[in-house]
């Protein structure tokens, strides 16, 4: 799925809550969410440089002896993400049944380096010089669909692909899930690869994985919810570093981002008994990260809810690509219990997700 617009979502009356029961993380430096503030808390308010070596990642300590040998790293990543995610949960086997289960991921590269490899191997050898048991790595569903096949979820496999912002399309989508009834539970996360051209210096490659619950299912198998999603929405907005900087395109701003993001939170985070609510910008640019903070944080004071910007977490630069702002919503759930995620590409795609605070068991 690619370069949709999505209309905000809010679960509806009546309509069930979802909430986060665990969180799998597997990028460079950080296996946890525990991580993430320690990479913060080492450097301050610089991000880490997201690249690491080859061998970053030990498929074996994580997904065992077997069955991930001709998987594309893309792939093993997310598994590992998940296998954690499930576990920090305590979402085991049997908990749901399978046709219950979805899994939705995003991903920019994940398929890339894949098909570089298969672009050059057919120019030099012919197509015989394939793998049979690689091929179907060159499918960007791959990764989504291993997850689900590993975790026996038969509810549904979603793979979205916009730049930046499709994890948290994906959250979004399997939230959505969740609130109609067409699944109870599943893992929402992000996966990529180390592109096979030059994307940026600190390029960085991993996974992150939501485990994501109705309340009412996390509440009767005795799970502790970490945040509620209250919502969220994905928009387009055209040349937004300039639409930003320029006061003709104050409307089109409005529009793709104030409008949506105004409704987000006065629907929703007055949740939190009117507390301030921790926003993270996660964008590329820094420029136009500080435009579109102090513009979110002025559209929202004027509606009377106060967005608290705070350093982001690894990855906050978007060097992970669609991993980071997963690891952004990572990171506050996990220092924060609740907060707000606004994810940008310099291609023009938006999309953003509230956190708030779960609310205790009865």
């Amino acid at each position: 799925m690619s370069g949709s617009v999505a209309p905000a979502f809010r679960p509806a009356p009546g309509e069930t809550r979802a909430v986060v029961t665990g969180i799998g993380i597997a990028v460079p430096t950080a296996a946890s969410p525990a991580d993430l503030l320690a990479a913060r808390s080492r450097l301050g308010a610089g991000q880490p440089r997201a690249g690491a070596g080859p061998d970053w990642f030990d498929p074996v300590s994580v997904l065992g002896q077997r069955g991930w040998k001709y998987l594309s790293p893309a792939t093993r990543f997310l598994l590992g993400a998940t296998a954690r995610a499930l576990a920090a949960a305590r979402l085991e086997p049997g908990a749901y049944e399978d046709t219950q289960l979805a899994v939705a991921a995003g991903t920019n590269f994940a398929a890339n380096p894949v098909l570089a490899r298969f672009d050059a191997a057919v120019l030099a050898e012919g197509s015989d010089a394939l793998s049979p048991a690689e091929a179907p790595n060159f499918s960007v569903n791959m990764p989504a669909s291993h997850a689900a096949a590993k975790h026996g979820m038969r509810a549904f496999s979603l793979t979205l692909t916009n730049p930046v912002v499709a994890g948290l399309e994906a959250l979004l989508a399997l939230t959505r899930a969740l609130g109609t009834g067409r699944a109870a539970a599943g893992l929402a996360g992000a996966t990529e690869e180390m592109p096979d051209v030059p994307v940026r210096d600190d390029a960085g490659e991993g996974a992150c994985a939501l485990a994501v619950e109705s309340e009412k299912g996390a509440r009767e198998r005795g799970a502790g919810a970490l945040a509620e999603i209250a919502g969220g929405f994905c928009r387009f907005l055209p040349h937004p570093a300039e639409t930003a900087a320029s006061t003709q395109g104050s409307a089109r701003l409005a529009s793709a981002l104030g409008d949506p993001l105004t409704a987000l939170v006065t629907a929703a985070g007055r949740g939190a008994q009117g507390d301030p609510i921790p926003f993270i910008v996660c964008c590329d640019d820094p420029e136009l990260a500080g435009r579109l903070t102090r513009y979110c944080t002025e559209r929202c004071a004027a509606a009377g809810v106060t967005l608290t910007p705070v350093a982001g977490y690894l990855g906050g630069d978007g060097a992970f690509f669609s991993v980071s702002p997963l690891l952004q919503l990572a990171g506050l759930i996990t220092e924060h219990g609740h907060g707000l995620v606004l994810g940008t590409a310099p291609h023009g795609n938006l999309a953003a997700v509230l956190l708030r605070p779960a609310r205790p068991a009865a």
